[in-house]
């Protein structure tokens, strides 16, 4: 609504009307990311970019800041994770996965940076069923979360441009 010049939501003339109170979650966690300005509602560069991109705006905002940050493809990566179905099925937990994997190296506090790291091991093999399996990655989830990437990632390149990237990856 802030796009097409809307400042006040409560005044749109909505179909069905959200509650007013989720109207103002939702300005809140606009203001929150960083996309809307909180004195006047108007869309910020961040929020410009965000527009464009084909995922939650919390999503939307990992990859501008990731893109700032020169890790796009990371960014790109764990918005994936998130998106898409798990890749570790629920009946492996993603330590046990990683303990399974090449040694049991410790990652982190994050489940998520373990997905990561598995799923990166993962598409490294080419997505093998083999090597998925001693993983302990569901590879069909795994494709999946490599076709979100590369479309969040092209999303995110037409919507902030190239940078030099200092990650690996695509």
């Amino acid at each position: 609504l802030r796009a097409w010049g809307i400042s006040d939501p409560a005044a749109f003339q909505w179909f069905e009307a959200p509650e007013p109170a989720a109207l103002e979650r939702a300005e809140a966690l606009l203001v929150a990311l960083g996309a809307v300005e909180a004195s006047h509602g108007g869309l910020t560069s961040a929020g410009k970019a965000m527009l464009s991109m084909p995922a939650h705006p919390r999503l939307s905002r990992m990859l501008v800041a990731a893109h700032e940050e020169g890790i796009l493809v990371e960014g790109a990566t764990l918005a994936a994770l998130i998106e898409e179905r798990d890749i570790v099925p629920v009946s492996i937990s993603p330590r046990a996965a990683r303990a399974g994997g090449g040694g049991a190296r410790e990652t982190g506090p994050s489940d998520l940076l373990v997905r990561l790291e598995l799923f990166e091991e993962a598409e490294g093999a080419g997505f093998g069923r083999e090597r998925s399996s001693t993983l302990g990655v569901d590879p069909a989830a795994a494709r999946s979360v490599a076709r979100a990437r590369d479309s969040l990632l092209r999303a995110a390149r037409e919507a902030l441009g190239s940078r030099p990237a200092a990650s690996k990856g695509t």
